[in-house]
């Protein structure tokens, strides 16, 4: 079985219209249905917020000629965590999907990191790491 790729943050630069998709998400075989989408989230341990643009501006020229834009919208992301996943049209129009690590994403980026550190640097550094990650994990649990 092929080892998932985590995706996280990148450079958006979003097209002419005003709509970006974050290159790390698959294509689920031109597939409209949301299910496959929801599935690999999870899998890859993502919580996701979406909300449309309609939310965000009272007022919008969606439309201009006869292209669909978002041009002048700029969501802001629901916290520092957030990154973003898509701005893009649907039937109800514009539409931005923000996604952060869930817990168990943590867990799995954590794990993928240290597998990186293993393969570059050998099993003695990943473990020194690991134990590191253990500390600093003991010690925010033992906070207040």
């Amino acid at each position: 079985m092929p080892e998932e790729k985590l995706i996280g943050p990148v450079e958006v630069a979003r097209d002419e219209n005003g709509f970006w998709w974050h290159p790390g998400i698959p294509a689920f075989d031109g597939c409209e249905d949301p299910a496959p989408y929801h599935a690999w989230l999870k899998e890859q341990g993502l919580e996701l917020k979406y909300w449309g643009m309609d939310s965000d501006l009272d007022s919008h020229p969606y439309y201009n000629g006869s292209a669909a834009h978002c041009i002048g919208w700029d969501p802001e992301a629901p916290g520092p965590e957030w990154f973003l996943l898509g701005i893009f049209d649907t039937e109800d129009g514009p539409h931005v999907h923000w996604a952060r690590l869930t817990s168990e994403g943590r867990v799995k980026a954590a794990q993928a990191w240290l597998k990186g550190i293993e393969q570059e640097y050998g099993q003695e550094a990943a473990d020194k790491c690991e134990d590191i990650l253990m500390e600093a994990e003991a010690r925010k649990q033992a906070a207040p």
